[in-house]
């Protein structure tokens, strides 16, 4: 059997296939910077010290609800392309891939986008351009495929894939934000049309074979699975406690983008170039 060029102490042809995609990532770490500090857009005008508070009441009350007609298609297909990109094979892998970029495009509309009686028409425009970034991932490794079948790992499976359905169950009640575990918000929750929830399914799927997937696609999905994430924890253990039960199930996000980014930085260049 032929010795793994990783053994290597030195490995030349890691380290330059690995110079492209650092370059990439300050790039996108730039443009991310950007997109955070993009202020609210409201019809209705706003002081520049309310932003926090601008934010937190156009993320709350988006018009994603008036599209609920949407939810159990999108968390029926998220369902069945999650356990097919983890089972079956490349293609089903580029599916999943597919399905992701466009879930991202819309969630990216329905969540950011709000009319209120204080602020107007309304647009979260930093968390807006930061889904389209990662839609934009999405859309390219769907073209350019690199995630293939992770393959059957019985412990990764065992720690994330709970995570992914408790993710898409997003069992909390639409009418008081508590606990509710009512099995039929598989497919009335919408999770898979939240940034949030279908961030945690997308990384699931990077992080069972990380040998074997777009360090790029890892990198954008879990930096701004961070900023967003970190986001929503201050809105709901401080800036909004009552929400605390849906905080709590945002915890899987923050600790899967965490390693997600750590796990980015230690990946030879792969698919950085295409």
């Amino acid at each position: 059997m032929a010795a793994s060029p990783y053994r290597d102490s030195n490995p030349p042809v890691i380290k330059n296939a690995s110079q492209p995609l650092r370059s990439r990532q300050r790039r996108w770490l730039l443009l991310t910077a950007l997109c955070v500090l993009l202020p609210p857009l409201t019809s209705k005008g706003y002081r520049l010290p309310d932003i926090p508070r601008v934010n937190a009441t156009l993320l709350t009350q988006s018009i994603k609800p008036q599209f609920a007609v949407l939810f159990p298609i999108f968390n029926l297909l998220a369902l069945v392309l999650l356990l097919a990109a983890i089972l079956i094979g490349k293609r089903a892998a580029r599916a999943f891939a597919g399905f992701t970029a466009l879930a991202y495009t819309l969630s990216a509309f329905l969540q950011n986008i709000s009319v209120t009686d204080t602020y107007g028409l309304g647009l979260t425009t930093s968390t807006f351009a930061l889904t389209l970034l990662v839609a934009f991932a999405w859309f390219r490794e769907a073209a350019h495929p690199q995630v293939v079948s992770p393959g059957l790992h019985p412990r990764r499976m065992v720690l994330l894939l709970p995570l992914a359905l408790l993710a898409l169950w997003f069992p909390v009640n639409p009418v008081t934000l508590q606990p509710d575990f009512n099995p039929r918000y598989l497919l009335t929750s919408g999770a898979a049309l939240s940034f949030c929830m279908l961030t945690i399914l997308a990384l699931v799927v990077l992080l069972m074979d990380v040998a074997r997937i777009n360090p790029m696609t890892l990198f954008t999905s879990s930096l701004v699975g961070l900023l967003i994430g970190a986001g929503n924890l201050w809105l709901e253990f401080i800036h909004m406690p009552e929400l605390a039960w849906v905080g709590v199930l945002h915890i899987p996000l923050v600790a899967l983008s965490a390693a997600g980014l750590i796990l980015s930085a230690r990946l030879p260049g792969g698919a950085a170039d295409h």
